[in-house]
């Protein structure tokens, strides 16, 4: 997903005569505020507060409107705003095969986010209307709480509706919605890429983006790989979700996103999966240098952003692969500790697990910059960190590309090897010119700096920063989300027991089955 960039964001508030030094004023103005509003839940969350001021023009006596309206409403409309927690999946389910609702994931050049509702073929059944209501509204406030926008452009495509959904979903609808102005788009579908930027559109609209199902369909392949189905990975998801609880040392885990992602990479397999959590759980609760002050605000994160690139490029290969580049920017900075540089690649890791369902990952290390004390620094921690990802987060890994190799990585190479099951055949060493990369590896995919289409690194790196930022309150709560080892049984068979200690370079045993 697309965020709005901070030149972006600056613009948006320069549009109604706010800078982010006045932005931070009001948000604290509000926060108090609503401390002395005894009707009114307590909130001190900034960037929820920042965002219900651009939405109100940042007119402060007009953002206190909409924000009474919209903790009134949640008070008056129960049915649409309680009850989604993870009972409330399987009819969320129901209506996604029925109906698709979905924030796009590239914002326009002005900066709206587009949003489309259109219904599936259906055969004439219906969703739930009431269902539907709240799977829309679960969407809205995710993008009012993450999503910093100049405002909305909904696309509504009636193709599929039949009569039986418009009678069932006229009583839902009925109040007028507040926008700026309906288009009717009498053209052909294809041609919305006329009115709105083509880089922002699905391929049946025009665009270039992926199909709205084509992600869907793309899952429906690996679940296959496994021979599993969507059907099967929900009772498997929701037996782990029970076995968990009954495990008295592990965190009360339920988010099924995540869990369906460690079935996954577990290979449909419910055994592998339970040893998959529990190995994770546990390094958590062993490995705090690494799973502990997680902060992409902190000073650190920065300083490492300024020295190495490590980031998930946007598109999946053709067969489903997650291209992950690691990418010294300028060794002519302070060298971060790598103890830092490897925290803040845990961080993206774990992100990774919980949100992108990829059926494998292309790993490129791109080493044009890194000098001969960074390579020496590194290589103990390297070794520690590539344990761990693969005992903990266990990547399938398709290829992995080192470019620009000189002798003194050749270490990192031998580490790399060792943890891809040895099959060294995984790791090449590219030696043609970096503009050939787009001969093994989708045009579409890489960035202009390898002479793909993609935005240039620096881009692309600031977009997920957007995107780390706004993924950082859940990145911290997780710290807490571990195993205790006071409860944890001891099973007397460690596969693993020797990482490289992070501070001292010696060894310590640590017990991860």
């Amino acid at each position: 997903m697309e965020y709005a960039t901070k030149d972006q964001i600056r613009e948006f508030y320069a549009e109604f005569g706010a800078t982010e030094e006045t932005v931070r004023r009001d948000v604290q103005y509000l926060a108090e505020w609503l401390k002395k509003q005894p009707h009114l839940p307590s909130i001190e969350d900034e960037e929820w507060l920042a965002n219900f001021l651009l939405r109100g023009k940042n007119d402060v006596e007009r953002t206190k409107m909409l924000i009474e309206n919209y903790y009134t409403a949640r008070a008056k409309m129960p049915e649409i705003f309680l009850n989604r927690g993870t009972k409330f999946f399987d009819r969320i389910k129901a209506v996604r095969k029925l109906i698709i609702i979905c924030p796009l994931p590239k914002l326009t050049p002005d900066g709206y986010r587009l949003v489309l509702f259109r219904e599936r073929f259906a055969d004439g059944k219906v969703p739930d209307p009431m269902d539907t209501l709240k799977l829309a509204q679960m969407m809205f406030d995710i993008n009012l709480r993450m999503d910093k926008v100049r405002g909305l452009t909904l696309i509504y495509d009636y193709e599929n509706t039949g009569l039986a959904f418009v009678k069932a979903f006229f009583p839902v609808i009925r109040r007028a919605l507040m926008i700026q102005s309906m288009i009717i788009w009498n053209k052909k579908p294809s041609e919305l890429a006329d009115e709105i930027s083509p880089d922002c559109l699905p391929r049946e609209y025009g665009g270039k983006l992926d199909t709205t199902t084509e992600e869907e369909d793309q899952l429906l392949e690996f679940y296959a790989e496994f021979d599993a189905t969507e059907e099967s990975v929900n009772r498997d998801v929701q037996y782990l979700i029970k076995w968990i609880e009954k495990e008295p040392y592990l965190p009360n885990v339920t988010d099924t996103d995540l869990l369906t992602n460690f079935l996954l990479r577990g290979k449909n397999s419910i055994e592998r999966t339970k040893k998959l959590i529990e190995n994770y759980y546990t390094a958590k609760a062993l490995m705090p240098d690494f799973f502990t002050n997680r902060d992409v605000k902190a000073e650190y994160a920065k300083n490492v952003r300024k020295f190495v690139i490590f980031i998930p490029l946007p598109k999946l290969t053709p067969e489903g692969n997650r291209i992950m580049v690691v990418r010294i920017l300028n060794d002519k900075v302070d060298i971060p500790p790598a103890e830092q540089v490897l925290k803040l690649m845990q961080m993206v890791f774990e992100i990774t697990l919980k949100h992108d369902k990829s059926r494998a990952t292309t790993l490129i290390y791109d080493f044009e910059k890194a000098s001969t004390g960074y390579i020496t620094a590194l290589i103990s921690e390297f070794k520690k960190v590539f344990m761990v990802q693969n005992k903990v987060n266990p990547l399938r890994y398709d290829k992995i590309y080192v470019l620009n190799a000189s002798p003194i990585v050749q270490p990192i190479i031998n580490i790399t090897s060792m943890f891809v099951k040895k099959q060294f055949e995984k790791v090449v060493v590219w030696k043609r010119p970096i503009s050939e990369l787009c001969d093994v590896l989708p045009k579409e995919c890489l960035p202009k700096d390898y002479g793909g289409m993609e935005k240039s690194f620096l881009e692309l790196d600031e977009l997920f920063y957007q995107y780390l930022l706004h993924h950082r309150d859940w990145v911290l709560a997780q710290e807490k989300v571990k195993a205790d080892l006071s409860k944890k049984p001891s099973t007397g068979n460690c596969k693993s027991e020797m990482l490289v200690n992070a501070t001292a370079g010696s060894f310590r045993k640590l017990c991860i089955d």
